[in-house]
């Protein structure tokens, strides 16, 4: 193994940490709705308290997404699965923990099979189906989410799983990020009625109580109609639809390094860029995830992948 080198590496605390919601949110939302949506595969993004990262921007050549040819949904309209809950059905997103690092990006937007044009408020009624579709996975270290959350009004108003494939990410983002994909559909007519109505999407940590946000929110304005739309929705994300109650605190692990210098690397492979070194000994900490002989972990503050046949674990 190599010689140790210290890592004073330090990110975000994914598992236990996270910004109070708050302030941190309405400096978030500022960013996010400013989000300019040119077709460029490379931005530089602003976290808040200005802390800069590079997070690639891709976009998926699918002719599903409503970034490129509109594809017309009018014929089935009348009757729809949305991702969306009722309004008794949801609660305050303050029971999440809102982190300062961007987790993906909300790659379309559309308003009853209409593409909304980048950077625009999206003009609804309110008999609208939103139809959005995007990525969501951490740049950095590949963690994956398994969830994506959406809220209107500081109101969680509807949950969708993160189940696509995108070769787009996998190769521009982050190795691991298989799946990273998502879509969802929304219903204008669960969303809850305040002065100045923004459309958030957040990915959900796979452990603990963390959201990220999702760049691309739109502010949401509604428009006068007299159609009337005969839309049956059927929910089909109630089995899925995840409170914070509903999760218990991560397990903190028993973590035993038995190489003299293991190496943490960016992602799980020979060939990833090496962060640090792991001393030999026992540390306490968390395994966020295992593929492919390699494990994602936290110890403190820092994150990396390291060789799962190099530890023992417990707890």
């Amino acid at each position: 193994m190599d010689q140790e080198s210290n890592s004073s590496f330090s990110l975000f605390y994914f598992i236990a940490t996270g910004l109070a919601l708050g302030v941190g949110v309405a400096v978030i939302v500022i960013v996010l709705i400013n989000t300019d949506f040119g077709p460029t595969y490379s931005v530089e993004l602003e976290k808040p308290e200005s802390i800069e990262i590079k997070l690639p921007r891709v976009t998926q050549n699918d002719p599903q997404n409503l970034g490129g040819e509109t594809s017309d949904l009018t014929a089935e309209i009348a009757s729809v699965a949305v991702n969306s809950m009722d309004q008794q059905d949801q609660y305050p997103v303050s029971g999440w923990n809102a982190v300062a690092f961007f987790g993906g990006y909300v790659d379309t937007i559309g308003v009853d099979g209409q593409a909304v044009p980048a950077a625009t408020p999206v003009r609804v009624t309110k008999n609208s189906i939103l139809t959005l579709s995007g990525w969501a996975g951490h740049s950095e270290f590949g963690m994956k989410f398994p969830k994506i959350l959406f809220t209107v009004c500081d109101t969680v108003i509807g949950m969708v799983n993160v189940t696509n494939q995108r070769p787009d990410v996998i190769a521009n983002v982050h190795n691991n990020l298989d799946p990273a994909g998502w879509k969802a559909d929304l219903a204008t007519s669960h969303f809850p009625v305040c002065p100045e109505p923004v459309l958030l999407a957040w990915a959900m940590a796979p452990l603990g109580f963390n959201i990220f946000p999702l760049h691309g929110g739109r502010v949401i304005e509604f428009k006068e109609s007299s159609q009337v739309n005969a839309v049956a929705l059927a929910n089909e994300t109630a089995i899925g639809f995840i409170r914070p109650t509903d999760r218990m605190a991560p397990d903190m692990k028993t973590i035993s390094v038995r190489a003299s210098a293991l190496r943490l690397r960016k992602c799980g492979g020979v060939d990833c860029p090496v962060l640090g070194t792991l001393k030999f000994g026992i540390y306490q900490g968390f395994v966020i995830e295992s593929a492919n002989s390699w494990s994602l972990i936290q110890i403190d503050g820092t994150v990396g992948w390291v060789a799962t046949n190099y530890l023992n674990i417990d707890g």
